[in-house]
């Protein structure tokens, strides 16, 4: 006899890659908020990112390949773009500190001067 499973969207992303069990973590949090900040008019960072065509690589759009590119998030950093004019991929992301953060920024502000 065939068993029939009525499982929740989010409960089987809980089964595939348990980043969202009791909680979310850290990693998966990075995940969500790059994925609102570029593609969620309501999210209130849009229109420093999804509105000036800032992009997720399509592969990414999936949380596990953005497991496997990035890895685990490392305590105390967080996910940061090398070139801030560039979209969301493994070639143009890193973890990095908010102090290495500041400083990719104010230097693309003095690029820009």
């Amino acid at each position: 006899m065939l068993e029939v499973f009525n499982f929740t969207r989010t409960e089987i992303v809980q089964m595939i890659h348990g980043h969202t069990k009791n909680g979310r973590t850290p990693t998966y949090n990075s995940w969500r908020k790059m994925m609102e900040r570029c593609y969620n008019r309501n999210q209130e960072g849009f229109m420093n990112f999804g509105g000036k065509g800032i992009a997720v690589e399509s592969e990414w759009h999936d949380f596990n390949n953005f497991l496997e590119d990035m890895g685990e998030r490392f305590e105390d950093t967080f996910l940061d773009r090398i070139d801030v004019d560039d979209n969301y991929g493994p070639d143009n992301c890193r973890w990095s500190t908010r102090a290495v953060q500041a400083h990719n920024h104010a230097r693309r502000r003095a690029l820009a001067a």
